[in-house]
């Protein structure tokens, strides 16, 4: 069992690059393809076996497969990135040792 950000993973298996956000659970015997995101307090059911790239989300834990490529993803990662480059160090006071 793995816990990540009070996700639980119980599963059988898991594929590659898959995301699981905070409280979610993947009850035993699910097997995860690749690419897939268990939402917020989301879960699966047990011995599931979800295709590659299937996203659940909502309240009711709704399934849908993401036909989009991860590049517009990456870039929106990317441009984050520099975004905290050049703000963070404006909030960043050090203090010197006197």
């Amino acid at each position: 069992m793995v816990h990540l950000l009070n996700a639980v993973m119980e599963g059988a298996k898991m594929g590659n690059r898959n995301t699981l956000e905070v409280r979610s659970h993947v009850k035993s015997g699910t097997w995860l393809g690749d690419d897939c995101v268990i939402g917020t307090v989301c879960t699966t059911n047990e011995g599931e076996v979800l295709e590659d790239k299937t996203v659940i989300y909502g309240a009711n834990n709704e399934r849908r497969i993401y036909s989009g490529d991860r590049s517009s993803h990456k870039i929106i990662h990317l441009r984050h990135l520099e975004y905290l480059i050049q703000t963070l160090p404006k909030f960043n006071h050090s203090r010197t040792s006197s």
